[in-house]
C-alpha cells in the first residue's frame, strides 16, 4: 500500500458510519423568498471530499420555503481529465461504486476498476492512481441521484459545478455522533441552526 505522501492516492474521510440516513432541512423566511428569486440566487449544498468542499451537489432555484434534502453514505469514484473553478464535473472515466475501508484502481488505460476490500466503519476508502496526472471525483447520493454539507445561495453556481470557495455567506451543517438530522434556517441574509 502506498505511503499517506503518496500523491497518486486519495482518501475520503466521513465522520460516521456507512449507509446513515441523513437529513438536511433549509428554513428560508418568506420575506426573503422574493429577493433570492428575483437576484436568481441558487440554493447551494456542498458535501466535503476528502476534507474539502469542492463540488456543488445541489444547486438550483427549486427551493421553498421548507426544503429537506436526504441522502446516505453510498459512493462512486472517477476521473476527471481537468478541475477547474467554477466548471461542471463530469466524469472522464467509467465510474464506480465504492464504501468504507475498500480501494478502486484507475489503470495505466484509464479504467477505474471496481472496488475491492472489506467494508469498515473507518470512513475512509482509497483511490490508486496508476494512470498519471488526473483529477479524482466523488458522488454521493443524494435523493435517489449520485450527485457530487455545506449550505449557501449563488448566482454563479449550480449542481455539479467544481468550486474553491462559497461566493456568499454560508453554513456549515455538522453531523457528529448520532445526530442524522439537521436544521438551518435563513433569515434576512444570515444563516442560523436551531440545533
Amino acid at each position: 500500500m502506498p505511503s499517506s505522501t503518496d500523491l497518486s492516492v486519495i482518501s475520503w474521510y466521513r465522520v460516521l458510519l456507512i449507509m446513515s440516513q441523513y437529513t438536511l432541512n433549509v428554513e428560508i423566511d418568506p420575506g426573503d423568498l422574493p429577493i433570492l428569486r428575483e437576484s436568481r440566487s441558487n440554493l447551494c449544498i456542498a458535501k466535503k471530499v476528502n476534507g474539502v468542499y469542492t463540488v456543488v451537489w445541489s444547486g438550483n432555484l427549486q427551493y421553498f420555503e421548507n426544503n429537506a434534502f436526504d441522502w446516505v453514505d453510498e459512493c462512486q469514484v472517477f476521473g476527471i481529465n481537468k478541475f477547474k473553478d467554477g466548471a461542471l464535473a463530469n466524469a472522464s472515466t467509467n465510474m464506480q461504486d465504492i464504501k468504507s475501508g475498500q480501494t478502486c484502481e484507475m489503470n495505466v488505460a484509464g479504467i477505474m476498476s471496481e472496488a475491492r476490500g472489506n467494508t469498515d466503519t473507518s470512513g475512509k476508502f482509497t483511490v490508486i492512481n496508476k494512470l498519471g496526472e488526473i483529477a479524482f471525483g466523488v458522488n454521493a447520493k443524494c435523493e435517489d441521484q449520485m450527485l457530487p454539507i455545506f449550505v449557501w445561495f449563488s448566482v454563479l453556481q449550480k449542481t455539479g459545478t467544481m468550486m474553491l470557495a462559497a461566493d456568499s455567506e454560508s453554513f456549515e451543517a455538522v453531523y457528529l455522533g448520532k445526530v442524522l438530522e439537521r436544521t438551518v434556517s435563513y433569515k434576512h441574509g444570515k444563516w442560523t441552526s436551531p440545533d
